[in-house]
Formats: structure tokens, C-alpha cells, sequence
């Protein structure tokens, strides 16, 4: 493989040619339009199976190449855990081809009811990455959409003053929790 080219590698080329193939028949059988539509159909499926491999082999290039290389790059290739920590089954598959991970502080979950944090979540998340040997990223430790806000808060809509105060001591209250056991954090307002 060339430098800058990315090949199938492990995952074969195999639904590139289906796709080809389908699409050759389809666009050569107008006079049957129900045979052209299967083959249209089946030239796109084939097509989707076709971008899956290619990222698939990039993924594995790509991490190869990154495990190849003598000096430990600065950059941190991080994964986001979510809402809780990886399942062993690929818990060993991301402290591999991962340096770092994501513990994100979601505010509705931290603080599903006014005043009473709990960290039980993201404490366990930082404790795994760091049996892990992963590097910690923090955040966002504030977003402001529906998803991320707690149901609590409308309370305080249209009192720009106290809902400035609610989210400044969340983010001081997140910071405080986990600034000392963090590699770095990011905030990030909507």
C-alpha cells in the first residue's frame, strides 16, 4: 500500500465489485424497471457495505500507523464513555486504541434534582480511566440544550440573574469535583 492510499485491507474488496456489478445490471435492464429497481437497490446496499470496509480499514490503518511510531505523539485520541464505563467486553478495545477518553459531566444527569449532585457516574468513569492509564478530559462541563439541561430549570426562565447564578455554581461545583483528578476539561456554552 502506498503512502496516502487506503486499502481494504482485512475487510476485502468484495462489496465494491457486488455494487459495481448491480449497478452495471440495473442501468442495463431498463426494459425490466422491477429487475433495474432490485439491482439499483441492491447496488446501494452494497455500496453503504463498501463505505463500512473503507472505514473500517482506515480505522485499522490508521491506528497502525499510530502504533508504529517511535516518539509518543502529544495528541490525545480520546473516546467519549457516555453514561457509564465500557463494558468489559470492549473495555480492553478502547484503553487500546485510545490514549485518552471523555468523561462527560451532563448536567441533568449530575443534578436531576436542584442541589443534590451526584458524581457516582462520572467518579466511576474517572476511576476507570485511570486504572486504564488513560488520560482524562473533563466536559463539557456546560451545554444548554434539552438534552443536557435539567427538567428543574425552567424554574428560573426569564430570570436571566438567577439562572447565570444556578449554572455558574454547577460548573464551579463540576470543576471543584474534578479539576484535581483531570487531565484537561472544556466548557462550551449554546
Amino acid at each position: 500500500m502506498g503512502a496516502g492510499r487506503i486499502g481494504f485491507g482485512r475487510h476485502g474488496a468484495r462489496p465494491l465489485t457486488q455494487a459495481q456489478g448491480h449497478f452495471s445490471l440495473a442501468a442495463t435492464i431498463q426494459q425490466d424497471p422491477l429487475a433495474a429497481a432490485r439491482h439499483a437497490e441492491s447496488s446501494l446496499s452494497a455500496a453503504l457495505d463498501t463505505i463500512a470496509a473503507l472505514c473500517g480499514s482506515y480505522s485499522d490503518q490508521a491506528l497502525a500507523q499510530r502504533r508504529r511510531q517511535p516518539i509518543k505523539s502529544n495528541m490525545l485520541l480520546a473516546a467519549n464513555l457516555g453514561a457509564t464505563p465500557p463494558k468489559p467486553a470492549i473495555a480492553a478495545g478502547v484503553s487500546s486504541a485510545f490514549n485518552a477518553a471523555v468523561v462527560p459531566l451532563v448536567w441533568r444527569e449530575v443534578e436531576a434534582s436542584e442541589g443534590r449532585r451526584d458524581w457516582t457516574t462520572s467518579d466511576a468513569q474517572v476511576d476507570w480511566c485511570r486504572a486504564q492509564g488513560l488520560k482524562i478530559i473533563g466536559g463539557p462541563l456546560l451545554e444548554l440544550d434539552r438534552g443536557t439541561i435539567p427538567d428543574w430549570l425552567y424554574l428560573w426562565e426569564g430570570d436571566a440573574e438567577n439562572l447565570m447564578s444556578v449554572a455558574a455554581d454547577y460548573v464551579r461545583s463540576a470543576v471543584a469535583r474534578i479539576a484535581a483528578r483531570c487531565s484537561c476539561g472544556n466548557a462550551r456554552r449554546a
